[in-house]
């Protein structure tokens, strides 16, 4: 059986400590993995963006 090749969408959440898809996904035996994060002027300039998450990204 081919081992499982996995993208990961980070949506409007960065973290990675408490995240069960993101570590259901880790605990596979995995050909490759693609994080996958966009930019979304939508969500990036709305004022709940404090100036910490700002810096970060």
């Amino acid at each position: 059986m081919p081992k499982p090749r996995v993208i990961y969408w980070f949506r409007t959440d960065l973290r990675l400590h408490d995240s069960p898809a993101l570590r259901a996904a880790l605990d596979l035996n995995l050909e490759a993995f693609w994080p996958v994060w966009t930019w979304d002027p939508h969500y990036v300039y709305r004022a709940r963006v404090g100036v910490n998450r700002w810096q970060f990204l």
